[in-house]
């Protein structure tokens, strides 16, 4: 089968239940890593390449997107849509956390934050404050995720020797 389909039914049947729940987990580095490096194997037999394949060509090449980004986007989809609900105690919850929020490090807040932060997206505050709407959310996430991974493979394709003829073009995460 063609690569770019044995991506489509990986992303549509396997990846959801694969990292079901895990937006509302605390998941380490460590177990990222671990999901992140089963992705990559399969990756690989799906364009036939070796163990020895950078993983930036592999999502490169599929127009994949790793592990660690479905994660952040289902974790700030639960937060955005808590922070649309009015009234409701999962928004109270979040403010409650946001206001004693340094205290506790791995509060679902403080993730967010540290998410937020990582694609240059606006603070939680601002967000539970005056929440936007869903298509101009997707709208500025996935622009902000696109951006964030074409610089990091732009700078290994700049470093490593094996992938700097690939040419990554804008838009590169074929995300929904």
């Amino acid at each position: 089968m063609c690569p770019l389909v044995l991506y489509k039914i990986w992303k549509t049947y396997v990846v959801p239940r694969y990292l079901y729940g895990l937006e509302v987990q605390i998941c380490t580095k460590a177990d990222i890593y671990e999901l992140e490096k089963l992705q990559r194997k399969i990756f690989r037999q799906f364009l036939s390449l070796p163990e020895r394949t950078a993983s930036s060509a592999l999502y490169i090449l599929l127009g994949a997107e790793p592990v660690e980004t479905v994660l952040d986007r289902n974790m700030l989809s639960l937060f955005l849509t808590i922070s649309r609900l009015d009234n409701a105690i999962e928004k109270k919850i979040l403010k409650w956390e946001l206001e004693i929020g340094k205290d506790f490090t791995e509060s679902f807040i403080n993730r967010i934050d540290k998410i937020l932060n990582k694609y240059s997206l606006p603070n939680p505050k601002e967000i539970l404050e005056n929440p936007p709407s869903k298509y101009k959310w997707k709208n500025m996430l996935k622009k902000a995720i696109n951006t964030y991974w074409s610089n990091i493979w732009k700078e290994e394709c700049l470093i490593k020797t094996t992938i700097k003829y690939l040419t990554i073009q804008e838009n590169q995460l074929k995300t929904t």
